[in-house]
Parts: structure tokens; C-alpha cells; sequence
């Protein structure tokens, strides 16, 4: 394809072409360029620390939970699909590893990588090689006081992080052969390194650097590679889109990022008109999927208006109705219905939730949009999280909603019916995916 052609023939972004990239004369100059003096308001910044912890404040025990998804973060602990996995605080991670069969994929260029095999599935592994993690920690990093738990948490971001990239160099290795995974590891890594933007090891040169390149590298990779190729684009394409915003508004000094910016930009307003019927279902025809798009066109529409970057209102609308269509098949404790393939995928796991776990949603649509239809209920840690002091506002502020009534979704094919305190969710409509499945 022309696409990977050309990046084939791109030079890496090294240590000159950051520099330039940043105005910077010299590697020392890279931290003030790169993270000093930031113009941005998306959740991650410094500038909404503040709002964020007062947030959290208000919702009981957001702080721990935080806490505690840093200190497994912390013992490089991973729940790989019920799998536990865990390599200890500062050691290498077996980043190649198939939890469940043992399996470890050769570190080999993409082009010769033995991907499917019986018994194994990279799935495992790309539960770790997200980075999940590295937000994990940087939760911690916000909500402790101690100076040293602190320099604890970031000195294990910077070590976990360059010890992923010296383990998986661009292009070759299971962690490069889907450009999903790598534009959300891409997302994770720009957010995380926001967070950290003022630990003094995340500032240094030697760990700077080499990050930035690799953003740079991650971003060129996922536009060479766009999942837009196959019989119909899915939430694969919104990933790549989500990856290239995120990362591009966060550090739009980074190469090539205009151009990328502005691809995301028309490709994921595209894809919300071609993924999510008028109705606010998503086309997939899987209501757990649908959780996972809810949570790409949020944070998509989070750090574009962060960043003074407009999707327009059709965007906006549409995403509200994913929101409500939530609202009304979940049951009484924010359980949903489990109808269509499911392989728990989140995009901001801020909090710990369970496979069927879409509540939160709920809560997190009525503090995002204000949304009378959505309020009532305590708002949920990624609303602090994400939207801050100004996000509970607006969810305090909202009267209960009246209880969700039978409904039906004819395009997305559900149909909801409520009684007696029971719910159930008849999936009765065409083959998602536009008949792809």
C-alpha cells in the first residue's frame, strides 16, 4: 500500500529532528518546550490537577481506588482476561508473553510475525503493551501527598515505559501488529506523561527524548497503517483516529501533526455518522461494544474541546444518544445485557469496572452534556476524573430523571422492556456491522 510505502521511506524522529521539531537548540531545552508553559485545558494537564482532587474529594472512596490501581500498577500487576500477571516493582515485564498458554511471539518485523496460532491469542499480551498502566500510575501520582511515594510512582512510569519501548522497537514484535493497540498505547503514553509533566525524572533528556521520538514514531505508524481497509471499518478506525487526536493536540509540536490532527478530525466526525445509527446504537450490533465506542468518541470530543478543537453538533448529538440508549437497557445496578461479542475493551479505565458494568456512563453523559434525561444517581470517578469540579456541577445540579420506560432501538435491533422491577433486552434485528457481523 502507497500508505506503508511512504513510511517505509520516513526517517525516525531522532534526537536532531525533535529538537528542531521543538524549537530546542540543545536536549536540556526539551522539557520547558515540551512541557512547560502548556496552552491546553484537557483533563490530564497540571492546570486541572486542582479540580480534578477536589472532585475526587467529593465522591467516597475515589482517592483509594486510585490508590490502588497505582500500587498494582506500582508491582506491574496485570488482569489479563481473569489471568493474573505480575513481574514485580521495578523488573522487566515479559512484555511478548501469552498469559494463558505461555506462548512469548518472537520480537520479528510485523510483515513475518506468526500472529495466530493454536492456543495462543496476542489479545493477552495487548492487554499489557496498552499501557493502561501508566495512567494507573499517574493517578497515583496525583492523589498521593508524599514527596517519596511520589518519586516512587513516576520513577516506576519512566522505568516501565522505556522498558516497553527497548523491548518492542518500532515495526517489529506482537505489540506492532495492530495499529488499534498502537494508537491507544500512543493515547495512554501522551496522557500519562501529562500528568507527569512536572516529576523531575520524566524531564530529563535520557527519558524525554526518547518518549517523544516514539509518540512521534507511534503516530506515523498508525496513519500508515489505518484500519479503514477491511470489508467494513469498525471500532478499530476510531481507535486510530482517537490515537492520532489525542496525542497530536496534546503535543502538536511533535512532527507531522497538523496533517494527522486534521485527518482525525474528519475521520472520526465520518465515523460517528457511519458507526452510530441516529438512534444513538452503535452499528456493531454488540451492546458491550458499544460501551467501548461510548468511551472513543468521549475522550475524542474531551481533548478536542481541551484544546479548542470544534467536531461539530452532529457529533455532539449523536454522542449524547449513545448515552441515553445506555441509560435505557441497563439494569437497577448499571449492569447491561450481555448481547454481541465482548472482549472488555475500555479507553479511559480510570476505575476498575466489570465486563457488563455500564452505569457509570450514565452518570459520566449527565456531567459531560448537563443532560436532564440523564441525571439522578452519584456521579462516578471518570466524571471527577475527567471533567473535574465543573463535571460535578453539572451533575449535581440535575433533578432525577424518571425511570427508563420499554423502548425499542429498530436500527441497532433492541428492544427493551421494563416491568416489576425486571429488564429484558431482546436482541431481534439485522447481522451488525452493516451484515458483516
Amino acid at each position: 500500500m502507497a500508505r506503508q510505502a511512504r513510511y517505509r521511506r520516513r526517517e525516525r524522529t531522532d534526537e536532531v529532528l525533535l529538537l528542531q521539531a521543538f524549537g530546542a537548540a540543545r536536549a536540556e531545552e526539551l522539557a520547558e518546550r515540551a512541557l512547560g508553559n502548556r496552552a491546553s485545558r484537557v483533563w490530564c494537564e497540571l492546570s486541572q490537577r486542582d479540580s480534578v482532587l477536589e472532585a475526587l474529594a467529593a465522591i467516597p472512596g475515589a482517592r483509594e481506588r486510585a490508590r490502588a490501581r497505582a500500587q498494582a500498577a506500582l508491582r506491574q500487576e496485570w488482569d489479563v482476561f481473569g489471568t493474573h500477571v505480575a513481574f514485580g516493582e521495578g523488573r522487566p515485564v515479559d512484555w511478548s508473553l501469552d498469559a494463558l498458554s505461555g506462548h512469548r511471539y518472537p520480537l520479528a518485523p510485523v510483515e513475518r510475525m506468526p500472529l495466530h496460532s493454536k492456543g495462543n491469542d496476542p489479545k493477552y499480551p495487548w492487554v499489557m503493551g496498552r499501557l493502561d498502566s501508566a495512567i494507573a500510575l499517574a493517578q497515583g501520582y496525583w492523589v498521593e501527598k508524599s514527596p517519596d511515594e511520589r518519586d516512587r510512582l513516576s520513577s516506576a512510569f519512566a522505568m516501565q515505559v522505556l522498558d516497553f519501548l527497548q523491548a518492542n522497537p518500532v515495526g517489529q514484535g506482537v505489540h506492532w501488529t495492530c495499529a488499534m493497540e498502537v494508537a491507544l498505547r500512543a493515547a495512554n503514553l501522551a496522557q500519562a506523561l501529562v500528568m507527569f509533566s512536572d516529576a523531575a525524572v520524566v524531564r530529563r533528556p535520557e527519558f524525554l527524548v526518547p518518549v517523544l521520538g516514539s509518540l512521534a514514531d507511534h503516530l506515523s505508524w498508525v496513519e500508515a497503517h489505518l484500519e479503514d481497509r477491511g470489508a467494513v471499518p469498525n471500532n478499530h478506525l476510531v481507535s486510530n483516529y482517537v490515537g492520532l487526536l489525542v496525542v497530536g493536540l496534546l503535543f502538536p509540536q511533535l512532527p507531522d501533526t497538523s496533517r494527522q490532527v486534521s485527518v482525525a478530525v474528519s475521520g472520526l466526525c465520518e465515523q460517528m455518522s457511519a458507526q452510530v445509527h441516529v438512534e444513538g446504537t452503535s452499528f456493531e450490533g454488540s451492546i458491550p461494544y458499544h460501551r467501548l465506542s461510548v468511551e472513543l468518541f468521549t475522550l475524542a470530543l474531551l481533548v478536542a474541546r481541551g484544546s479548542g478543537v470544534a467536531l461539530g453538533t452532529a457529533y455532539e448529538t449523536r454522542l449524547r444518544r449513545m448515552f441515553h440508549a445506555v441509560r435505557a437497557w441497563c439494569s437497577e445496578t448499571g449492569l447491561a445485557p450481555q448481547l454481541g461479542d465482548n472482549d472488555s475493551g475500555r479507553v479511559f479505565p480510570l476505575r476498575e469496572r466489570g465486563d457488563l458494568e455500564q452505569g457509570y456512563l450514565v452518570g459520566l453523559g449527565a456531567a459531560l452534556f448537563g443532560d436532564a434525561g440523564l441525571g439522578g444517581g452519584e456521579p462516578p470517578d471518570e466524571a471527577a476524573w475527567l471533567l473535574g469540579q465543573a463535571g460535578l456541577e453539572r451533575h449535581r445540579r440535575l433533578s432525577p430523571a424518571a425511570p427508563p420506560l420499554s423502548v425499542s432501538f429498530p436500527e441497532g435491533g433492541f428492544h427493551v422492556l421494563r416491568g416489576a422491577g425486571a429488564v429484558v433486552t431482546v436482541s431481534a434485528g439485522k447481522q451488525g456491522q452493516r451484515g458483516v457481523g
